[in-house]
């Protein structure tokens, strides 16, 4: 059962009307008008040298629970990973037995009309399960992406062989063909899988990344065994690799 809130323009709680399935907005005491905050990267890159810089920890952290900047939180979104040509990345990080989900709803203004989907958090990890993520970047500096041991054309991100076509057969360019990964799309560079004692069990849908665009809103469920929230977050404005500026507004979903 899904419920989807239209989302018109502020005051906030006015603007967010229940749906068929009578599903209301709550206040939250912590943030009752937008707030924002500048995420700034800790990365130092100069040329091929990166560096750590200590002085501004924690400011490319936002807290999801207290809404403060901060990187140590229970949940908690963060900016400054770079994967090859991503430069610009929301990573949505929490402790054991969380199920935080992002999604990309497009681009909006506070003021637009748009609708708010209910989000299906992460699915919880089962006793003895342990979820791995993986990046692929191979084909960086254009180096060849790693080949699948089957002949496939390289391998998907998550480590696997691709899978090759039952109809026909491999043709020897297929053979020697590679995929360059590092300038793939994000979601096509990070996956993860589900292992059970050490052993690889199954590709998962987890993935904690999302590309960071300019105008865009990202709408977060707060999900673990204490919290159950909705945080709406726009990327205001970018500078790419150093730093992004965020509004953002929380609420709770109650059925009536």
């Amino acid at each position: 059962m899904s419920r989807f809130l239209a989302f018109a323009s502020v005051p906030l709680l006015a603007a967010l009307a229940a749906s068929a399935q009578q599903a209301t907005v709550t206040n939250e005491k912590v943030a009752n008008t937008i707030q924002s905050a500048e995420l700034v990267s800790p990365w130092i890159i100069d040329g091929t040298k990166t560096t750590y810089d200590n002085t501004i920890r924690g400011r490319n952290c936002l807290d999801l629970i207290t809404l403060k900047q901060y990187c140590s939180g229970y949940e908690a979104i963060a900016y400054g990973d770079r994967v090859s040509d991503h430069w610009d990345i929301f990573s949505i990080s929490g402790r054991a037995g969380s199920r935080t989900r992002m999604i990309d709803l497009g681009e909006y203004t506070w003021k637009d009309n748009f609708t708010i989907p209910e989000v299906e958090p992460w699915p919880e990890l089962r006793p003895g399960e342990r979820r791995t993520i993986i990046v692929n970047t191979s084909g960086a500096n254009g180096q060849p992406g790693s080949p699948g041991t089957d002949g496939a054309p390289g391998r998907n991100a998550d480590g696997y062989p691709t899978a090759l076509p039952t109809s026909k057969a491999v043709s020897p360019k297929q053979q020697t063909e590679n995929v360059d990964y590092a300038h793939a799309p994000l979601n096509r560079q990070v996956t993860s899988s589900i292992s059970v004692q050490g052993m690889v069990g199954k590709p998962d849908s987890y993935t904690p990344y999302s590309e960071v665009k300019p105008g865009h809103m990202y709408l977060i469920h707060v999900v673990n065994s204490s919290y159950d929230r909705y945080v709406l977050l726009r990327a205001d404005n970018i500078v790419r690799g150093e730093k992004v500026s965020v509004s953002f507004y929380t609420f709770r979903l109650v059925d009536n």
